[in-house]
C-alpha cells in the first residue's frame, strides 16, 4: 500500500473571506479530506464551515499542533498517511509552516516518505513585500523580535544596518504588542530609514504605509490588535 499525502492548506488572513481569495482547487482539495492537523480546533472548524465543507464537523479527526501539544505525540499525527489516507495541515492564518508551527510536521512527512502537497493561498509576508517597494531579490524574515527590550533594540539596529545594503528586513509581532514595537522603532531608527507597515492584509481593512521613519514619528498610527508585518 502506498502512503497517503499531506496537503498544506492555507486559509484567509482575516478569517472572513476565504471563498473570495482561495482558488477553487484549494477549496475542493480540502473538501475531500476528513483528518487534519491544526493549531486550534475551534478556528479550524470555523474555517472549514466558511468554505462550505460538505462533511459533518462532528465527525472530523483533528490533531492539535501548538505550544501545548505533546511533542512525543506529534509523529503519530501522520499514522493515517502511512496507512494510505490523505490528510491536511491547516494554518491559523495564511500559509502553513510559514511563521507557523506546522513546519515540524512537514519535516516529519519528508522523513517518512509522505508526499507533501502545498496548496495555493495568501501569505501576508509576501503580500506585504510585494507592496513595500523594497527589494524582493534579497530579503530576510526574522519572525518575532526578542521580548527583552535591550535585545529587541539591538536587533532593530542590526536590521537597520542590513537594510542599508539593499536587503529587506521583514519581521512581526503579536497584534497586542504592535504599538510597543512601533514605539521602539521610532526611538531607535534613523528618521530617514524607510519603514513599511502592512496590516490587515487581504481584508477589507487592509492598510499599507511605506514612509521614512520620521513620518511615523509625526503621524502616529494605532496598530493594536491588528495583524501586521513590518519591513525595513
Amino acid at each position: 500500500m502506498s502512503n497517503g499525502k499531506l496537503f498544506l492548506i492555507p486559509c484567509g488572513l482575516g478569517g472572513q473571506n476565504e471563498s473570495e481569495i482561495l482558488p477553487a482547487e484549494t477549496i475542493q482539495a480540502t473538501h475531500l479530506l476528513t483528518e487534519f492537523i491544526v493549531e486550534k480546533e475551534k478556528t479550524a472548524r470555523h474555517f472549514l464551515k466558511r468554505i462550505g465543507y460538505p462533511h459533518s464537523l462532528n465527525d472530523l479527526i483533528l490533531h492539535p499542533l501548538n505550544k501545548h501539544s505533546d511533542q512525543h505525540a506529534t509523529p503519530t499525527y501522520l499514522n493515517s498517511a502511512l496507512e494510505g489516507k490523505n490528510i491536511g495541515l491547516i494554518s491559523e492564518a495564511g500559509c502553513p509552516a510559514v511563521a507557523d508551527p506546522g513546519a515540524v510536521v512537514v519535516e516529519l512527512a519528508h522523513e517518512k516518505n509522505i508526499e507533501v502537497v502545498p496548496l495555493i493561498g495568501p501569505s501576508s509576508i509576501l503580500l506585504g513585500l510585494m507592496a513595500s517597494g523594497k527589494s524582493g531579490q534579497s530579503f530576510v524574515f526574522h519572525g518575532y523580535l526578542p521580548k527583552d527590550k535591550s535585545e529587541r533594540v539591538q536587533k532593530i539596529r542590526q536590521m537597520e544596518s542590513a537594510s542599508k545594503r539593499d536587503q529587506t528586513q521583514i519581521f512581526m509581532e503579536t497584534p497586542f504588542r504592535n504599538n510597543d514595537l512601533l514605539t521602539d522603532l521610532m526611538n531607535t531608527l534613523n528618521g530617514s530609514t524607510q519603514l513599511t507597515i502592512a496590516c490587515n492584509l487581504a481584508t477589507s481593512k487592509q492598510r499599507i504605509t511605506s514612509k521614512p521613519m520620521e513620518f511615523f514619528k509625526t503621524n502616529p498610527i494605532n496598530l493594536s490588535k491588528q495583524p501586521t508585518v513590518f519591513y525595513l
